[in-house]
């Protein structure tokens, strides 16, 4: 047969040179886009019980603890895990009405309304001491209706004046002065908004998003604002939503989110959207709703007040939706493909691909000796057409709908019938799930056709049609002969251990008497393959022992032979403490490792049953692991376990460790009388 070349495409770089839309390129393969999909993962139930006021606000902390504010003022904290209530405070003022809290660092802002006004108060978080408060604006009355505590503790509401009719923007200080007021943009086409009660609060939403800007979402007014607080400008965001269904307001992970009922009246949505508008990402829930929305670890929380249920919404990457062919795909279509012979008939495609059963593909074929194509709008050569980027992929689809030759379904191993010319040009279409997207890991294009028929006596050539229903007939054969070829022609290969993997590496192993048990990773068992003649001509030396604990660990230990530890044996006030500490025989030697690389009872055990593996015979090994700590007469090494340095303040940075009997305070405790008061560090006598 006549020898064959082919095309092949596996790195990301041979799939960039084809025009490709909905699909990405990695290392893996070529598949479907995933973008991240936020979805309810679990539902917390916050057991309040119906003897209990009912609760107006809730606000989750930075910390992940959530308080609640209820209608007889009582502060109450608890969290998702233990789900466990406890009373904070409780607000001891009659006259006003508790509305709305706040939570940052160590305090809790309240605002309440009244008869003759709102009441703004700071206390301290952890045991309710009222720090300051304040019930006027310049020696007037205010009435507040929104709160926003800033990243710099400074506090906003949204709320009225006496004799202005239009809202204001109220800004107190950390300590509860008023700073300045900006009067709200009246809204266009629209009567001046005057609210005459609490409970057309939720007509405001307010959150700050970076250090300079805070949006507020109107839905009476039907806008977004964007408030730059260093030149007190308001700009109008363009969003367009359905303000009647908002529901929550919030800023996390980089990007305002509005949480709106859904249009069926079933579930809510999720719109993730930038400072200037543009929405990022969307998300639909089918059960989550509520009136509060906030985010936190890469997770976003709603709280729904009237069940006491919050929920988590998790992002997850799922599988691209293609508006224009309604569904899960995606398209590549190659570049032409040039075999450099007019009339080349090209034999078959070969894909290598990971398939969900839920997933499936088609390639589509199309082979000319000429470059040009005739298209409805005139003549153009077709790379030059695809790679156009003024040109959208669907309409290029349209219009190439008629010149692709063949359709193979789900092709894995296929010829490639009818396909004559010079130049070939391939597409790919790849259909999947919101979950699954098969990935072609690979693909090889081969040519020039060849065929057994081809070795048979020249009477089977003579009738066209027999002919060709037994060249497809023979293919099969054909295709698993050259299978079985291919697999011989790379069988040196399963003798290299940089290339094996899996069953056959451990299956190599064997040859070499090497156990490959589980405890082995499949790197460390390639680098002990790689050294295994000398290490095993080496049986029982130190060069042994130290090779086999590195790559075990990935890190060469510490070995001490009975010359190493002679010298300490013999010293009078030394000799006792190197007694206890090692083993001390002249038959016997130590080795010693880190405990950070045998950090669990399996990996220490298995390490000695290495040890006694290649020591030599009739010796005895010792194997100390060394704690990251410091005890005098115990295993204390300078530059290993130990090091020397000036007190810090403890840093989870991995050189540290707390003594036994250490005692750890909240730095919310500072500069406290009969809490933490260090004379010199946090406070002085004066």
């Amino acid at each position: 047969m006549n020898q064959r070349a082919f095309f092949s495409f596996r790195k990301p770089a041979d799939w960039s040179s084809g025009t490709s839309y909905h699909l990405q390129a990695e290392q893996d393969g070529l598949q479907i886009i995933r973008e991240r999909k936020y979805r309810q993962v679990k539902r917390t139930t916050i057991p309040f019980s119906n003897e209990q006021a009912q609760i107006i606000d809730m606000v989750c902390a930075a910390d992940g603890r959530w308080y609640a504010l209820d209608s007889l003022g009582s502060i109450w904290r608890t969290d998702l895990v233990s789900k466990h209530i406890e009373l904070v405070m409780k607000l001891d003022h009659k006259q006003y009405v508790p509305s709305k809290l706040a939570v940052q660092h160590e305090r809790m802002i309240v605002l309440s309304q009244g008869e003759q006004g709102s009441l703004l108060q700071c206390f301290v978080l952890d045991h309710g001491q009222l720090k300051w408060s304040t019930t006027q604006w310049y020696e007037a009355s205010f009435e507040g209706y929104e709160l926003l505590v800033l990243d710099n503790e400074e506090v906003v509401i949204i709320g009225k004046l006496p004799h202005r009719e239009l809202l204001q923007l109220l800004r107190f200080d950390a300590i509860g002065m008023p700073i300045l007021n900006i009067e709200l943009p009246k809204p266009p086409e629209h009567a001046p908004i005057v609210l005459e009660s609490t409970l057309q609060a939720a007509n405001f939403f307010i959150v700050q998003g970076n250090a300079q800007h805070v949006l507020i979402a109107d839905r009476k007014g039907r806008r977004l604002l964007s408030w730059d607080m260093l030149s007190n400008q308001f700009t109008l965001v363009p969003l367009a939503i359905r303000y009647e269904a908002l529901l929550a307001l919030a800023y996390a992970h980089g990007s305002y989110w509005l949480l709106l009922r859904h249009a069926s009246g079933k579930g809510s949505e999720l719109i993730a959207f930038n400072q200037q508008g543009a929405v990022l990402r969307k998300g639909e829930l089918e059960l989550a709703a509520g009136r509060y929305l906030c985010g936190s670890h890469n997770q976003l929380f709603i709280w729904n007040g009237e069940k006491h249920d919050i929920y988590t919404i998790t992002p997850r990457l799922e599988t691209a939706y293609w508006k224009d062919q309604l569904g899960h795909t995606g398209v590549w279509i190659s570049r032409s493909l040039d075999s450099k012979l007019l009339g080349t008939v090209w034999h078959k495609l070969k894909l290598q691909l990971k398939n969900a059963d839920d997933t499936s593909w088609n390639v589509r074929y199309f082979a000319s000796d000429s470059l040009e194509i005739s298209l409805p709008h005139g003549i153009v050569q077709l790379d030059h057409y695809l790679a156009d980027s003024s040109i959208s992929m669907m309409e290029k689809l349209g219009e190439l709908e008629g010149i692709w030759q063949h359709t193979l379904l789900d092709p894995e191993d296929s010829l490639l019938h009818g396909a004559v010319g010079k130049y070939l040009w391939i597409n790919l279409e790849l259909i999947g799930t919101a979950q699954h997207s098969p990935v072609i890991e690979g693909m090889e294009i081969y040519f020039p056709h060849s065929s057994f028929i081809d070795e048979l006596p020249a009477i089977y050539l003579r009738d066209a049609a027999s002919k060709d229903f037994l060249s497809r007939y023979l293919s099969m054969f054909q295709s698993m002969l050259e299978e079985t070829d291919l697999r011989i022609a790379s069988a040196p290969r399963t003798l290299e251990p940089r290339q094996v993997a899996g069953d056959s590496l451990r299956w190599l192993c064997s040859w070499l008497g090497i156990e490959a048990d589980d405890y082995w990773s499949e790197e460390q068992l390639k680098q002990l393959l790689l050294v295994a003649p000398k290490l095993y001509s080496q049986r029982g030396t130190r060069y042994a022992i130290e090779t086999v604990v590195t790559i075990y660990t990935g890190h060469p230990p510490i070995i001490l032979e009975y010359e190493d530890i002679k010298p300490l044996k013999e010293n009078a006030e030394l000799g006792e403490v190197v007694e206890r500490l090692y083993a001390a025989d002249p038959h016997a030697f130590n080795v010693l490792v880190k405990a950070e690389h045998v950090d669990t009872e399996l990996k220490r055990v298995t390490l000695q049953h290495i040890l006694d593996r290649f020591k030599p015979v009739f010796s005895i090994c010792k194997l100390v692991i060394l704690q990251p700590w410091v005890y005098m007469d115990l295993h204390s090494y300078l530059g290993m376990n130990t090091v020397l340095s000036e007190p810090t303040l403890l840093k989870l940075d991995g050189r540290s460790s707390m003594p036994h009997h250490t005692i750890t305070i909240d730095v919310g405790q500072d500069n406290r009388i009969d809490k933490h008061t260090r004379l010199g560090l946090n406070s002085r006598l004066e």
